[in-house]
């Protein structure tokens, strides 16, 4: 029975290499590629990833699952310390680019690192349960649907921001919301709207104002705190930026003045 069990449920994983790395701020990695599926872990940094023609900003606790013979490299904006695991499989490991705030992947990452170093007593078969921990794992977090997952949630918070412009808003804490690393959740969401949050929300914020300043309901000042500016002069500031007038002469040109 317990034949049966193992491989029912037990594929059939081969640890090629696993390595820490560390590389200072302003690192490049060339382009390169191998022969086996590759995870690479980003502990800690900043910088962005190229892999099969398509770029991907990195920060703490993401890491791409990298399919076999696909050119990836590696540019570095801040100092980095990474897990590298190669693994030899005929299994269909689930690939992309993935964020693991809860540590999850992190953890069984490690743990093959260390019983590769270490080699505790039957490290081999500790290791081969961690690997099939680790398949197990990625796809469960790749038939989640994240991507479908992460597309209504941004949906979510687009209107979050549309509809709450006036009040202060902490872009690290919707980024929590979405499972996603902050540096990631700006790429992300700049992708999608064409617009970084933070400009999003100054476009959101003009154009609540200048339908205030066209409806004449209210003095500059009281619109700058309606639509969520510090002060007035902020406010005049960012709206002259934006629109190539100051409220007052924006309030006149709507008004037909």
């Amino acid at each position: 029975k317990r034949k049966y069990e193992k491989e029912k449920y037990m594929k059939d994983f081969q640890l090629i290499t696993t390595v820490v790395c560390n590389h200072k701020s302003g690192t490049n990695v060339p382009m390169e590629k191998h022969e086996q599926y590759e995870l690479i872990y980003y502990r800690y940094g900043r910088g962005i990833t190229l892999i099969g023609g398509r770029e991907h900003p990195f920060s703490s606790n993401t890491f791409a699952l990298i399919p076999p013979d696909t050119w990836h490299d590696e540019r570095h904006q801040a100092d980095c310390e990474l897990i590298f695991v190669r693994i030899q499989t005929k299994e269909r490991f689930p690939t992309g680019f993935f964020t693991d705030s809860q540590e999850i992947i992190y953890r069984i990452v490690k743990t093959i690192y260390d019983e590769t170093i270490l080699q505790y007593a039957s490290y081999k078969e500790m290791i081969d349960f961690k690997l099939n921990e680790l398949f197990i794992a990625l796809k469960r977090l790749d038939s989640s649907g994240q991507t479908r997952k992460q597309g209504k949630n941004l949906e979510y918070i687009i209107n979050y921001i549309s509809d709450n412009y006036h009040g202060k808003i902490l872009f690290k804490d919707l980024a929590r919301q979405l499972n996603f690393s902050y540096d990631y959740f700006q790429h992300y969401f700049k992708e999608i709207t064409g617009l970084s949050p933070q400009q999003f929300l100054i476009h959101r914020r003009i154009e609540a104002a200048e339908d205030m300043l066209a409806k004449d309901v209210c003095s500059c000042t009281d619109i700058a705190y309606r639509c969520g500016f510090s002060n007035s002069a902020q406010f005049s500031a960012i709206f002259k930026r934006e629109t190539g007038l100051s409220p007052q002469q924006y309030r006149k040109t709507a008004q037909g003045g």
